[in-house]
């Protein structure tokens, strides 16, 4: 067989193999995702922290508002020196200004806001999660930090979020999970829970899910790719 056919054979019989990982991204704000100024794979809610009046719905109680699809920050809010994009992926709030407090709000942490993005993995399967990106305007404090989690295990964030005032709206930091067990169907969930005054809240993420095959997937992978390389050889003696 000539090199040209063995080639395409090899191709065409590991492309019958498991293949080694899936990949799905989780960009916020992309335009793929926009209907309507919203960003259709992730929803927030949002509740008062210390209970402020004048504040408009969603956010004009104690208790979370109902999950709704979240907003993409196309209006710059006042303290930013543009809105930041970065690869494709935008901010993402409940309002498309970030801001739902439109006074001159202190540095408390007055509202809370829980992003969601659920999406499918194989079911029992570990899998990780790189957030190689994650930006956020929030205020960290004891009773209120920041949290991200994926089907409930906490991720590592590096670094850790600063104090109001030092530019987290525009500071990298990644987020990592590892060996997180999947949930059946579209049961997994990704959430980000940040605090803030209610001026400038909202995150900027993107990241990829990577699925770990199973031990026996990598053996039958190396089984596989034993019998083609003993055909290959087999096929050049001959030839």
């Amino acid at each position: 067989m000539p090199p040209r056919h063995r080639t395409l054979a090899l191709i065409a019989a590991s492309a019958a193999l498991p293949a080694l990982a899936a990949a799905q991204t989780f960009a916020t704000g992309l335009l793929a995702n926009e209907i309507e100024g919203k960003d259709a794979t992730w929803t927030v809610t949002c509740r008062q922290v210390i209970e402020t009046s004048g504040i408009a719905a969603p956010c004009n109680s104690t208790t979370a508002s109902p999950a709704q699809q979240a907003s993409i920050v196309t209006a710059r809010p006042g303290g930013w020196a543009t809105v930041p994009t970065v690869g494709g992926a935008r901010y993402i709030s409940v309002l498309s200004t970030a801001s739902v407090f439109h006074g001159t709000p202190n540095e408390d942490a007055r509202f809370e806001y829980v992003f969601r993005r659920t999406f499918n993995a194989p079911a029992g399967g570990p899998f990780t999660l790189f957030l190689n990106l994650f930006r956020l305007d929030n205020y960290l404090a004891t009773q209120n930090p920041v949290s991200v989690t994926l089907n409930g295990v906490s991720g590592v964030i590096m670094p850790m979020p600063g104090a109001p005032n030092t530019a987290n709206w525009q500071t990298n930091r990644t987020v990592t999970f590892s060996n997180v067990i999947a949930s059946p169907s579209d049961n997994n969930v990704l959430e980000i829970a940040i605090t803030g005054n209610g001026r400038t809240d909202g995150i900027l993420v993107d990241g990829r899910l990577n699925v770990v095959p199973e031990p026996s997937t990598y053996a039958l992978m190396a089984t596989g790719m034993a019998g083609l390389l003993a055909v290959a050889r087999r096929r050049r003696v001959q030839g």
